[in-house]
């Protein structure tokens, strides 16, 4: 397996979406509830990746095996937006690569720290790279129904 990591591109949105579904429906499921995973990746629009990727402002990146795409990340400022890994993907390293690349995006945009809302998942993955919790679980609402998260920050 060789990782390659590019510029995710408009072409890409659907692929994204995808496996975006996948990995809340799958990797995140032993920590949410059904009601939550439901609200969480129901009604996720392509539409909604192509507009961060050319109107919204998010650098966005994707993973490739052999032109398959493996995992996406994104950021917006100095916030990591999105680190996802198809499930049949993860514990490879992939994740890690793409939230260097984040990271490393967000540093070279003059921020010497950055933000996030880890899922209950990521949590230990993100602590694994330095990232530290900024306040306790938080709660983000998809579809009337809270998303716990946990506030981090990592500092350059």
């Amino acid at each position: 397996m060789e990782i390659k990591i590019r510029r995710a591109r408009v072409e890409d949105a659907i692929k994204i979406r995808d496996l975006h579904v996948a990995a809340i429906r799958k990797t995140c499921a032993p920590d949410y509830t059904a009601e939550q995973i439901q609200a969480w990746s129901k009604d996720r629009k392509v539409e909604r990746y192509r507009w961060a990727m050319e109107e919204g402002g998010e650098s966005m990146f994707v993973a490739l095996d052999q032109n398959i795409v493996v995992g996406f990340s994104s950021c917006y400022d100095d916030e990591v937006c999105s680190v996802y890994v198809h499930p049949q993907y993860v514990a490879r390293g992939i994740g890690a690569i793409l939230l260097q690349v984040v990271e490393d995006e967000i540093r070279g945009t003059g921020y010497d720290e950055a933000f996030l809302n880890a899922t209950l998942t990521a949590q230990n993955f993100y602590v694994r790279y330095g990232w530290v919790n900024t306040g306790g679980l938080k709660s983000e609402e998809r579809n009337g129904v809270g998303i716990p998260c946990m506030g981090m920050s990592k500092r350059f």
